[in-house]
């Protein structure tokens, strides 16, 4: 878990963080989003330890950023343009990355080129990129050694729709496995289909916070509710056509019919969508075939 308490910062006069307390849990994908110059990339640096704070703390599982250690741990971090050395390769730029901690080798290496698509163009040197290339040479060193925290500050920057998709389906991915991931982006359909909780910014401070509901909760619901309406208005036709044709030989009794035609008609509304999935016992012809 990621707890901010009271966290100020103030650079030559100008107030960039004030008063910030959240908390960010594991498993969730938290977007951060606001105008520029809101104080958005100044947040992320200051959870990272890239920036020290002049009030509050920042905690991460219970230590705290700039005492009891440096820099966060075990994270995949994009933050601004990220500098590779323009001489070398995007794999050489990866490779010296990687012997920081020496969590992977060149296999992984390979593989998370593979996936964000710069597989074939990972020997070519880095001053040769596009923008394009470059954002997601930029992607590969934030995912490539599984981290448990993802920061990213907008990591859709320059992608083509293909690539957009695929990052998409990773984050979505790492929140299932219980990763913490940090968003920043432009781009509102971006947070409305990936982020649990929207932290809105302005002037350094957070000014709103907003649960989204989940994109699979949502469809889930959608699909009831044209269920609940398609079983509804299918129960009024076989009703209606049944009126029409039903004669009192189909029963045993007078009693009986007049009961069945006389009943009230079905109240279709979605309050009582449930009533309707969950009711099993329906009136039968003499001959057993169901009428409903």
């Amino acid at each position: 878990m990621i707890r901010l308490e009271n966290v100020s910062k103030k650079i030559k006069n100008q107030q960039v963080l004030q008063n910030i307390s959240i908390e960010m849990e594991n498993g969730k994908c938290y977007g951060i989003v606001g105008n520029n110059g809101c104080g958005k990339t100044m947040l992320l640096r200051a959870i990272c330890g890239y920036m020290d704070i002049d009030d509050g703390k920042i905690t991460l599982d219970g230590k705290v950023i700039g005492k009891d250690i440096d820099f966060i741990k075990n994270a995949g971090i994009i933050i601004g343009e990220t500098q590779f050395i323009n001489s070398l390769s995007g794999f050489d730029n990866l490779k010296i990355l990687a012997e920081i901690q020496n969590k992977i080798g060149d296999e992984e290496i390979n593989n998370i080129c593979r996936w964000i698509g710069l597989y074939e163009n990972r020997y070519k040197k880095v001053k040769k990129y596009s923008l394009g290339m470059k954002q997601k040479l930029r992607l590969a060193q934030a995912f490539m050694e599984n981290p448990e925290i993802l920061i990213l500050d907008e990591p859709f920057n320059a992608l083509d729709k293909d690539t957009v998709t695929k990052v998409q389906n990773k984050i979505q991915n790492e929140k299932e496995n219980g990763k913490t991931i940090l968003l920043t982006s432009h781009d509102e359909r971006n947070i409305n289909l990936l982020c649990n909780i929207v932290f809105e910014m302005d002037c350094g401070k957070i000014i709103e916070k907003k649960t989204m509901l989940n994109m699979k909760k949502i469809i889930l619901i959608l699909l009831l509710v044209i269920l609940g309406f398609a079983i509804c208005k299918n129960r009024v036709e076989v009703k209606e056509q049944t009126e029409e044709n039903l004669t009192e030989e189909n029963f045993n009794n007078k009693e009986e019919t007049s009961a069945y035609i006389n009943q009230p008609k079905f109240n279709c509304s979605v309050d009582k969508m449930c009533e309707v999935l969950k009711k099993d016992k329906n009136l039968k012809l003499q001959n057993n075939k169901k009428l409903c």
